[in-house]
């Protein structure tokens, strides 16, 4: 979901499969998280129960206020959007509109934590389909600010 919002390149030289490892992953969310996986481009992946984890690493492209536009865009359709900062890292979730809201692309729940730094951008992702998978702000933080000081 927000992946979608940020216009961004991949970046060659950077591995997002090295800023956060599948345990710390694991701890911080309280769900077992299988070994992160190259996708292609600068993004790893991993699935485990009920969630996806994603770790990428791009170039930032377009104008600076794109993603607080899709993301007024997406409250306008009914989601629920939070933000909290975790020292440099600035961390979203999203819970879709009730079921019968205007929108059926905003169908599962997503939290990011991503960082700036020099145009490029490294985020930690997860989506679940089922409100009982998505994972809180507050757990996600942290792996934010360990993603803010690696990057």
């Amino acid at each position: 979901m927000i992946a979608a919002l940020v216009v961004a390149v991949a970046v060659a030289d950077a591995d997002p499969c090295t800023l956060l490892t599948a345990a710390e992953i694991s701890a911080a969310i309280g769900k077992p998280v299988p070994a992160m996986k190259p996708m292609g481009g600068s993004i790893c992946t991993a699935d485990a129960s009920g969630i996806r984890v994603l770790v990428r690493v791009a170039k930032r492209t377009g104008p600076p206020d794109r993603e607080a536009k899709g993301l007024e865009m997406i409250k306008k359709m009914g989601a629920q959007v939070d933000f909290k900062k975790f020292g440099a890292a600035t961390c979203t979730s999203i819970a879709p509109p009730p079921a019968g809201a205007k929108s059926a692309a905003l169908n599962t729940f997503n939290t990011t934590c991503s960082v700036l730094k020099d145009g490029t951008v490294a985020a930690v992702e997860i989506t679940a389909k089922e409100q009982k998978d998505a994972v809180p702000i507050d757990r996600l933080g942290p792996l934010g600010e360990k993603l803010a000081a690696r990057f």
